[in-house]
């Protein structure tokens, strides 16, 4: 395994799956787990459309751009992860969202009167194989907003 140290302007091998960080040994296994969905939360997926409330709109997973860590490294900068998804009502137009991302402003996103913030984004990176987005299984808050 690779630990990764984001250093400035020190000497060594770049790490390229660290997004830049500077890489050395380690022995660390990062822990796996996953939590159970609570009240608000949602699991979007590519495979099929999941209902955000009840008469409300539904949601689809439609692409990830995937700039984490990767599990077999430990990083100092976790990196991050934009999760784009389409939401719509039956008989309305679609609209296309992304959530995540270095700005705050990517945080959220909006639909009606929904607000979707991502919580988790599973599998984790990889340095041997990117995951698949019919893979990808994002779980968000959903919140209704005035």
């Amino acid at each position: 395994m690779i630990a990764c140290l984001v250093l400035g302007h020190a000497i060594g091998a770049l790490c390229a799956d660290c997004a830049g960080a500077m890489c050395a040994p380690s022995s660390e296994t990062p822990p796996a787990a996953v939590a159970a969905e609570q009240p608000g939360q949602i699991t979007v997926t590519s495979s099929g459309r999941t209902l955000v409330a009840e008469g409300g709109p539904w949601a689809e997973l439609t692409g990830v751009e995937d700039h984490r860590c990767a599990a077999e490294v430990q990083c100092v900068w976790a990196g991050y992860a934009v999760v784009r998804f389409r939401v719509g009502r039956d008989g309305e137009p679609p609209a296309d969202l992304a959530v995540g991302g270095l700005q705050p402003q990517q945080k959220d996103a909006r639909y009606g009167s929904y607000r979707f913030e991502l919580l988790t984004l599973e599998p984790k990176n990889s340095m041997e194989k990117s995951p698949s987005l019919s893979s990808y299984r994002a779980r968000m808050q959903v919140s209704r907003v005035p």
